[in-house]
């Protein structure tokens, strides 16, 4: 489960909790900022979304190209791909690769994107 963070959303207020096979929930992953989606990869690491790096409480709004894809562990989130406007969702595919979507928010209509982070090459190559 995705955490998104305490309002107003601060900075690694974001968590994933982790549901076992008993019900218990458990804290996998701390210290995200406005984390809205994760996947699992081939070897069951965890892909987090960050939605955008920053709120900011004046002009009451999410600050654009701020949005990552982070791999997540134990240990904290590692960047993988930085600078995303307004990422949503994240799905590992039938064929491996991941698939990240932007501008899920707060964008123009038909400005959103699909993006496809092939299995072969990691986070190498981002095709749309």
């Amino acid at each position: 489960m995705v955490d998104f963070g305490q309002i107003p959303y601060d900075q690694g207020s974001g968590t994933i909790w982790h549901v076992n096979p008993t019900g218990r929930v458990e804290r996998a992953v701390e210290e995200l900022t406005m984390p809205v989606d994760v996947t699992t990869g081939t070897a069951g690491e965890l892909y987090v979304v960050e939605f955008s790096a920053f709120y900011n409480r004046r002009t009451d709004r999410f600050t654009p190209g701020t949005g990552r894809v982070v791999l997540a562990r134990t240990e904290g989130a590692r960047p993988m791909l930085n600078d995303l406007d307004f990422p949503t969702a994240i799905v590992r595919g039938a064929d491996n690769n991941l698939y990240f979507t932007t501008h899920g928010a707060f964008s123009e209509p038909s400005s959103g994107g699909i993006w496809r982070v092939p299995a072969r090459t990691g986070f190498t190559d981002t095709t749309p």
